[in-house]
């Protein structure tokens, strides 16, 4: 796509013509957003069957009897709550084993989670170094037992990940996001959208489409309600743009529009992620058209460093603390927030992880594998 930076140059603006300008800015964005909705990009996830990640159309998940990671008769039938998990992995330069940390960290708090709940895992900035190598992030996970037995994943090797490219050297590095599901949820959609830029380095989302549906009620009641035949809950992995308020609006409303647009009131979405939130300018307005914070619906303070999740260090400067972010839209709302981090370097970490609970509107439930 060609660069609009031209389109878009920030000039010096008469106070009285600021709004106007904004808002043009803007409709340009969304415009320039909703032609890349066409470029929707689908993919398949992968399960771990018979020793090894195996990829699966989403439209015809397979049935595994007596494998990991397969929904037994113990399990429950639905779920009713979900837990979403984002960490960014966002360093200039990953340590050894760090990949291994997050992992150990994530596996504590998955074990926390009630068993009629269902997890989801957002990873952004996972890394590969070069052409000939296997991506070190996605090594770990994959070889990490509790991941095999619980998840599928949407990708295995870095051929879907077209989000960056750093040159360094005589190689290149490539950055990618990964959503981590639990494999007890009925996937039906995995794809890629395509995010507005400022002619920097392609962007997209990752989505992941579940299925749920409206628990039918007693038949001797006297309230009768017809079931859809099938609604959605959407997941959405982001990386957003952190230097242009109109960018992020766009880029969260073309999600928005793309995700719920035409849905019924039982349809929902949480987009978690790097948000574009910054800890010295945080949201001072709801996001717009529906979507909620999930940390100010939960009685947080704007700009609390204590939900920092991009702490201070001696190479980061204090305007760039960050504030990584959930968002909510329609049949869900968040129950529980809590931030995680490494319990070797505590507070001053240079990255922690998001975890947030949430319930489904009364009435529905997640439909599980068989």
């Amino acid at each position: 796509m060609p660069s609009i930076n031209k389109t878009l140059k920030y000039t010096k603006f008469r106070p009285w013509q600021l709004r106007t300008e904004e808002n043009d800015r803007l409709a340009y964005l969304l415009g320039e957003q909703g032609k890349l909705r066409r470029e929707k990009k689908s993919q398949p996830f992968y399960t771990y069957v018979d020793c090894d990640w195996t990829p699966v159309n989403p439209k015809a998940p397979p049935k595994k009897d007596n494998q990991p990671g397969v929904m037994t008769t113990d399990s429950p039938p639905g779920f009713k709550s979900i837990y979403v998990i984002t960490w960014s992995m966002n360093t200039d330069i990953s340590k050894d084993g760090e990949m291994k940390q997050v992992l150990s960290c994530l596996e504590t708090e998955v074990n926390k989670v009630p068993k009629d709940a269902a997890v989801v895992i957002n990873l952004q900035v996972l890394r590969d170094w070069g052409i000939q190598y296997e991506p070190r992030n996605l090594k770990d996970i994959k070889s990490t037992p509790w991941v095999q037995e619980r998840f599928n994943l949407t990708a295995v090797d870095k051929t879907a990940w077209e989000f960056s490219k750093r040159r360094k050297g005589f190689g290149f590095e490539v950055e990618g996001l990964l959503t981590m599901s639990d494999c007890r949820m009925a996937v039906v959609d995995v794809f890629q959208l395509p995010l507005v830029t400022l002619g920097e380095e392609e962007r997209s989302a990752l989505v992941l489409s579940v299925s749920i549906e409206l628990k039918k009620d007693d038949p001797n009641s006297e309230k009768k309600q017809i079931a859809p035949a099938q609604e959605y809950m959407h997941f959405a992995n982001v990386q957003i743009n952190q230097d242009h308020l109109d960018l992020q609006r766009a880029q969260m409303m073309g999600l928005y529009h793309q995700l719920l647009a035409n849905s019924s009131t039982y349809t929902s979405t949480v987009i978690a992620g790097v948000c574009g939130m910054r800890w010295k300018d945080p949201q001072k307005e709801p996001l717009m058209y529906g979507l909620r914070d999930a940390s100010l619906e939960l009685g947080h303070i704007p700009g609390d460093p204590e939900q920092n999740t991009r702490s201070a260090n001696l190479t980061l400067p204090l305007e760039e603390l960050r504030q990584d972010k959930q968002f909510a839209a329609g049949a869900v709302r968040p129950v529980d927030i809590d931030i995680l981090r490494l319990p070797e370097e505590g507070r001053l970490m240079g990255k922690c992880g998001v975890m947030v609970g949430y319930q489904l509107k009364e009435g529905i439930e997640h439909v599980a594998q068989e």
